[in-house]
């Protein structure tokens, strides 16, 4: 991940999403989306999880469970 782009939207997400994240092909960065919802605050830390998500890497796990553990474990 060490000179991937990453593009930040705020848009409307379904239910109690908070933020995704998606391998752009294009560019081999990521888009990251966070609920337009959420005040700056919350809107930080969705991003930092995300981020959490890509710098660990979690796009080559198999299970999406998996990557949530990874991600909530430091």
């Amino acid at each position: 991940m060490s000179n991937a782009n990453v593009y930040v939207y705020r848009i409307s997400l379904p239910g109690t999403v908070h933020e995704m994240v998606v391998p752009n092909s294009e560019d081999d960065g990521y888009s990251v989306y966070i609920a337009e919802d959420l005040d700056d605050d919350q809107a930080r830390l969705a991003y930092q999880h995300a981020m959490k998500h890509i710098t660990g890497d979690h796009f080559e796990l198999a299970e999406a469970s998996r990557a949530e553990y990874m991600a909530h474990a430091n």
